[in-house]
């Protein structure tokens, strides 16, 4: 009897060590992505951004996620000259942008992130400053190597002097450095 228990209790403490150890969630990382955006205010339609994105484990619930990519943001009105000035126009603007955000996972797999961000482009790079990004996302596990890495985020984005507040959804594939969950 006391020979069973002490074997049931070794096999928990070998599959908590396990799930523990190799079952973590942040892992490293590199991938690329593409998803629409869209601009929140009137005259801005659907864009479109794409992101090159390689995730550094820090530990088992923290990973840095260092981002480049470029954010397309289209205009849709045409300017209207009102006798001394173009008014209620809406510029097409591609902007390229690097960001250092910072990623949490609350569960397996499902994680938040918050980052600043820094964005130049524009016409004569008039859209150049400081931005932000706050997002939400979930990691699927294709297998041990491969994954899918889909975020639905919320992004501050300099525009011609403007700060346009921009959702988007992005999806990435990802290889995995390490082994899977």
């Amino acid at each position: 009897m006391k020979s069973s228990q002490s074997v049931r209790i070794a096999f928990l403490a070998i599959l908590s060590f396990y799930y523990m150890h190799a079952g973590g969630q942040a892992r490293s990382s590199a991938g690329f992505g593409i998803g629409p955006n869209l601009p929140i205010g009137s005259g801005y339609p659907v864009g479109t951004t794409g992101a090159l994105q390689i995730s550094a484990k820090l530990s088992n619930k923290v990973a840095l996620t260092p981002l480049i990519g470029v954010t397309s943001i289209k205009g849709q009105r045409e300017a209207r000259y009102n006798g001394y000035y173009y008014v209620e126009s809406s510029q097409n603007v591609a902007l390229l942008m690097t960001s250092l955000p910072v990623r949490y996972y609350i569960t397996k797999g499902l994680f938040t992130t918050l980052a600043p961000s820094l964005y130049v482009g524009g016409e004569d790079a008039s859209s150049s400053g400081i931005g932000g990004t706050a997002g939400v996302g979930y990691d699927l596990a294709l297998d041990p190597v491969n994954s899918l890495e889909f975020m639905l985020h919320c992004d501050a984005v300099p525009v011609y002097e403007n700060e346009v507040g921009v959702i988007g959804l992005r999806i990435l594939y990802k290889i995995n450095f390490h082994r899977g969950r």
